[in-house]
């Protein structure tokens, strides 16, 4: 029987995110909500990451076939090399696109792959109980001081407001 959790293909900003504040929220994400994917090109462009803490953290390491190797050398809108894999992987295996990017999350709407914003996994570990209000707002804000010009303070508001509807009920 298939396993019906969503699954994950995480690019290279959301996993430097959670590197850079608690790379452990993904490891809830992979064994609460549903598996991790990280192809082996994102993870060659996170320097500080590599395929022992991924195993050791539960998330798993994706090597594209031969033919979506091919087909991520093939130009597609301004999308970074591995960030085409990210979609090319999302779509054949039906995945849910983790990033935070605009131009893959576009592209990713355009050819109907689920996505989600770098935060969104931790409202619904905050939703199952599976992580506090305040770490996750720890998270978030810890996100924010190391990558302001894309996790802004407007963002980081927004989540803090969803996290607290989530607690009030």
């Amino acid at each position: 029987m298939r396993d019906s959790r969503p699954e994950f293909v995480v690019d290279a900003n959301v996993l430097i995110d959670y590197w850079n504040s608690d790379i452990t929220v993904l490891t809830l994400v992979s064994r609460i909500i549903g598996r991790i994917h990280i192809p082996d090109a994102v993870l060659e462009n996170v320097s500080t990451l590599d395929a022992g803490d991924c195993d050791q953290l539960g998330l798993t390491i994706v090597q594209p076939n031969l033919d979506q190797l091919l087909e991520a050398g093939e130009k597609r809108g301004g999308l970074a090399y591995d960030d085409r894999l990210c979609l090319i992987l999302a779509r054949d295996h039906g995945w849910l696109c983790l990033t935070n990017d605009k131009a893959l999350r576009t592209e990713c709407a355009d050819a109907g792959i689920e996505v989600a914003w770098g935060l969104e996994p931790m409202l619904s570990l905050v939703a199952q109980g599976a992580l506090d209000v305040a770490d996750a707002e720890s998270v978030a804000s810890s996100i924010h001081e190391s990558n302001p010009a894309f996790i802004t303070k407007a963002i980081i508001e927004r989540f803090h407001d969803k996290l607290h509807e989530l607690a009030t009920g």
